[in-house]
């Protein structure tokens, strides 16, 4: 089945509105340029939390210089289309980029592309084209060079996760064409929202990474390294959990585990500081919620309640069902939000169109709603001095539910 033509630019202008977001996710994320190039080389879009590198960006100050970016652009669109997967390439100026074709109904509408980077192994080289560059393009070599050793070289591991990650956009992508294709607007739609949860998904915080690292260096320091195993193995697990979710919908058992490796680590930081009292009953671990909600909540509570107080303080998670709804509730005894405060959050909360650059109250919320509709998700009380509820309540039919299901009902 084909598309009229006005549908075809419908869809290609909603799937335009939604790269948006991705490229800016993914970039924010790994510090790298991302763009979605057309087929004939232009930037259609660029990702607005990063630059090109100030390599890059002297190159393309010149006419020529700019004419050899587009045209290694259009190579490398070209070259993944014909292999319909990603590719890396290596551009004029000895870069490399990293180009994964946009499929929709057989037809290339272009391609995310990542970089410029330089590859380790190939560092050196690179590095030597650069005279012969400066010289193709009469700039200064010297100052192209500088501009050159600026730039970090990527690990082939890294290369890998952010390959696989535009790959994954992209085959999202191509589920919106076969959708479209059958002309089902109510699936295309549900494919849209599914794509934004990934695209959520992909947005992790750098400054509990960096704080961590931090207190990784400290124990070793301090400790001789004892507690520095159990830190690192912490960390590892909660990424690999927050980073390699295949499924939409994790059990709380999982979810928990990633909790657990948060606050083992939270605990190192503040030298137990933090008192956590688990009181989730066991026969509710099985069944299931959307991937990286408990944790978010808990790592709020952790940062904005319990952090502030000079002795620490007492972090408690409760669970229960109640008229069919899963209930979950992470309560501290911190210093509480203000009354203005709370209201604002409320009303970001409320708000769908609410933007968020992070996994935190805002995104879970979005997220709970795209699954489940308005009436789900999270809502806040809260006494100055005193702490702050935050409750969770979803639909129950979202999850595995045993036998025992009635004697858990409160």
């Amino acid at each position: 089945m084909r598309f009229p033509l006005n549908d075809k630019e419908q869809l290609y202008s909603k799937i335009l509105k939604l790269i948006q977001p991705v490229l800016d996710s993914v970039s924010e994320m790994q510090g790298l340029w991302l763009k979605f190039v057309d087929t004939s080389g232009e930037y259609i879009l660029t990702s607005r939390s990063t630059s090109p590198c100030k390599f890059c960006w002297y190159i393309r100050s010149t006419r020529d210089g700019l004419s050899r970016c587009h045209q290694s652009a259009r190579l490398s669109v070209a070259k993944s289309r014909q292999r319909r997967g990603p590719v890396k390439m290596c551009c004029h100026a000895g870069l490399t980029s990293i180009t994964v074709p946009v499929m929709i109904e057989e037809k290339c509408l272009g391609a995310l592309v990542a970089g410029e980077i330089i590859e380790q192994p190939l560092y050196e080289n690179a590095r030597q084209r650069v005279v012969t560059t400066a010289g193709d393009l009469g700039i200064d070599s010297r100052k192209l060079l500088d501009y050159f050793e600026e730039i970090a070289p990527w690990t082939e591991k890294r290369i890998d996760i952010v390959t696989r990650s535009l790959d994954a956009i992209s085959n999202c992508f191509i589920e919106i064409g076969v959708t479209a294709g059958k002309n089902e607007r109510t699936e295309l739609e549900k494919h849209l929202r599914e794509i934004e949860l990934k695209a959520l998904l992909n947005q992790i915080n750098p400054h509990f990474l960096f704080n961590t690292l931090n207190t990784i260096e400290m124990l070793a320091m301090m400790e001789g390294a004892r507690q520095t195993p159990k830190i690192v193995h912490s960390l590892a697990e909660l990424f690999r959990h927050n980073l390699y979710a295949t499924s939409d919908l994790v059990s709380i058992r999982q979810e928990m585990n990633s909790v657990n490796n948060y606050l083992t680590i939270q605990k190192c930081r503040f030298d137990n500081r933090i008192r956590v009292i688990n009181k989730i009953p066991s026969r509710l671990m099985d069944l299931n919620i959307p991937v990286l909600t408990l944790q978010p909540l808990v790592e709020n509570a952790v940062v904005h309640g319990l952090e502030p107080l000079e002795k620490g303080g007492c972090l408690k998670l409760e669970g229960y069902i109640e008229a069919n709804d899963i209930v979950l509730q992470v309560i501290d005894n911190g210093i509480g939000i203000s009354p203005k405060k709370l209201l604002q959050i409320q009303q970001q909360l409320n708000r769908m169109d609410s933007e968020s650059n992070k996994i935190g109250l805002i995104n879970v919320q979005k997220r709970c709603r795209l699954h489940f509709g308005p009436s789900y998700g999270i809502s806040i009380t809260s006494t100055p001095g005193r702490g702050t509820t935050v409750t969770l309540r979803l639909p129950v039919q979202a999850g595995k539910v045993g036998a025992n299901f009635e004697v858990i009902s409160r």
